[in-house]
């Protein structure tokens, strides 16, 4: 069974601080549960082409994965896509301005499960629509923490 996820939250922060975070990989542990480290594996500035890789846990299935950013334009559009690994997938992440200060956050992902998931088929997709949802709830709950910190 295909992926298809489509979630989208609104953050109360301007969208140059909520590229800053998500468009850094070393974050994602932070707002990404099943994400358990994160790095980049290339050299130089981070672009088109950059790889890095992230260790994850979903269904007690531990998952080392290498993804290659495929677009990137600073403070709107990061997507990249999986380099082999367990499950075959496209994410985007896309960030647009909404009234004073607040950031329509956008995550899409495409793909398909896998051998090692495929058993689970419709499961295994809902659950990674409510995670993801989780995670841009989290992402929110932290960016809109900072705000109200830097502004206390």
């Amino acid at each position: 069974m295909p992926i298809h996820i489509n979630q989208e939250v609104l953050i109360a922060a301007p969208r140059a601080d909520v590229a800053a975070f998500v468009m850094d990989p070393a974050n994602d542990p932070q707002w990404i549960a099943a994400v358990t480290s994160c790095h980049v594996v290339t050299d130089g500035e981070f672009a088109v082409g950059t790889e890095f890789k992230r260790i994850s846990v979903f269904l007690r299935k531990h998952i080392e994965q290498v993804f290659r950013v495929t677009e990137y334009i600073p403070d709107k559009t990061l997507a990249f896509r999986a380099l082999g690994g367990s499950i075959a997938m496209e994410v985007r992440y896309a960030l647009a301005d909404i009234e004073d200060d607040k950031t329509r956050t956008t995550v899409s992902i495409e793909g398909d499960p896998g051998r090692v998931f495929r058993l689970a088929g419709p499961l295994f997709v809902r659950l990674m629509k409510r995670t993801v949802r989780h995670d841009l709830l989290a992402l929110s709950e932290i960016l809109e923490g900072q705000i109200s910190s830097a502004a206390s």
